[in-house]
């Protein structure tokens, strides 16, 4: 078991990274889907209905990705001295991935969101599927649904907006083959922009580092 901790009416997933390691791997392993969402930045808590509400608690992991909100869940830490952001997950399963060699299919809004998540994380296209949300008609959602089972893909990630998210777990996660279906919507970039300012920080400070000890 882990900590979680309830802020507006959610509950958050406070894990350490070698715990959650250990449910990446746990995961991989079993015969059932497991869904993880990322709260969209942009999501106003206070805002989701009670089904909304519902729809993202029925997820096995959720994971909060804004500043405040993890400061928030830091105190729910207990025998560890920091709990995995976003980011650190995100990475924690895509490297477990690539290990496997295991296939994925990535939904996007477009193509160049697509490409841009495979370049992030250096995955083999080969091993990847693209499918556009808008090009997939109601009447072919479950010819699209047997087309991911029938590929043996263990893991799906989504990059589509929230209320398309909020269907799709309502409506077809249920029907999926998958281990896991990771909702990451507009998260991703924002985590991409955090990590970039982090590594601004470290290259100043090495640089800075450098410099004092030269002086000296």
């Amino acid at each position: 078991m882990h900590n979680k901790k309830s802020i507006y009416e959610l509950e958050f997933d406070c894990l350490s990274e070698a715990k959650a390691t250990e449910l990446v791997e746990k995961y991989f392993a079993s015969e059932q889907i497991h869904l993880i969402y990322y709260v969209e930045p942009k999501l106003a808590l206070t805002d989701l209905s009670e089904e909304e509400i519902s729809l993202i608690q029925s997820a096995k992991l959720v994971m909060a990705i804004q500043t405040e909100l993890y400061e928030d869940l830091q105190s729910a830490k207990e025998n560890y001295s920091r709990i995995v952001k976003g980011m650190e997950l995100l990475r924690i399963i895509i490297t477990s991935l690539k290990k496997k060699k295991e296939k994925s299919i990535i939904l996007s809004s477009s193509k160049e969101e697509y490409e841009a998540f495979v370049k992030y994380f250096h995955l083999e296209k080969e091993l990847c599927k693209n499918v556009i949300v808008a090009q997939i008609k109601e009447t072919d959602m479950d010819g699209f649904i047997n087309d991911i089972n029938m590929d043996v893909t263990p893991i799906v990630f989504s990059l589509v907006q929230h209320e398309i998210q909020m269907e799709f777990i309502q409506n077809y996660v249920d029907k999926l083959d998958a281990k896991m279906v990771v909702m990451l919507g507009d998260s991703l970039e924002y985590m991409k922009k955090s990590e970039k300012r982090l590594h601004k920080v470290l290259r100043a400070l090495r640089i800075g580092k450098k410099h004092y000890n030269l002086s000296k």
